[in-house]
């Protein structure tokens, strides 16, 4: 008897799921992504404030550049009102800081643009500007830092403390050179509400949350010696008490670094 030399395989019949079954691995599905999403979402935030971070450290570069072509003074802070520059080239809608330093980044644009910043604030101001070198018809890109406008500032009412000097120009007057603030994260687009500097610790009311803590309840803070670091809200509010223990006039002694 001849044996056959290919043996077909019985046919095998697969048992569907039962509804319960169903619905069990639903509902595990659903645990995961309740589990998974959050996570996603703390690490999409840690990347975009370790990107924003490093945007930071290359102003301060940018910054450091400058001062070192222009015999250690700072760029400009504060917002360039009449006499100062102007809002076509080689001005930028009168922010002297960006100005001054746009070259040395390369006149890269996006080094300006915090990932996790939004098109306006919460406060519903708007945070464009035209880049140097361009019109008054040319578009706007948006910016999601502040410039101390206590440095080498023209406005008068910075200038004018008589208890303590409101401003400073250069490097070499600031006494504590890795504890001053120089760019944050911020949420309005300029350096001022009216008279006040908004880059001060505590604004008037009015001017809403002016440090942004947009990476997981932190902000970004680049020090004077170029180092960056995270702060809470609270954190960067109290700052100045906490760094300055005695003597008046702490705000303005922390945001010109003489302490």
């Amino acid at each position: 008897m001849a044996v056959p030399l290919f043996i077909p395989p019985p046919i095998l019949r697969g048992r569907a799921f039962s509804l319960v079954e169903l619905l069990i691995v639903l509902a595990v599905l659903v645990i995961l992504a309740t589990l998974l999403i959050p996570g996603l979402g703390r690490m999409k935030a840690t990347a975009q404030g370790a990107r924003c971070a490093a945007n930071l450290r290359q102003l301060g570069s940018a910054v450091a550049a400058y001062a070192g072509e222009h015999d250690g003074a700072f760029p400009r802070g504060g917002w360039m009102d009449s006499g100062g520059i102007p809002f076509d080239p080689p001005g930028i809608d009168g922010i002297g800081w960006l100005a001054d330093i746009y070259p040395y980044t390369g006149e890269q644009r996006d080094v300006f643009v915090c990932p996790s910043g939004k098109d306006k604030s919460p406060t519903g101001l708007t945070s464009w500007i035209r880049m140097p070198g361009g019109s008054s018809t040319d578009p706007k890109f948006p910016f999601h830092y502040a410039y101390n406008a206590h440095l080498n500032s023209n406005r008068t009412n910075l200038r004018n403390f008589s208890t303590y000097p409101g401003t400073v120009d250069r490097m070499a007057s600031v006494r504590n050179l890795s504890g001053l603030p120089v760019l944050i994260d911020i949420v309005f687009q300029n350096n001022f509400a009216g008279e006040f500097p908004v880059f001060e610790p505590t604004p008037p009311p009015g001017n809403g949350r002016v440090f942004a803590d947009r990476h997981g309840k932190t902000g970004n803070v680049l020090w004077g010696d170029g180092h960056v670091s995270a702060m809470t809200y609270d954190m960067w509010v109290s700052a100045p008490s906490d760094r300055i223990s005695t003597g008046a006039w702490k705000n303005y002694r922390f945001c010109t670094g003489n302490y």
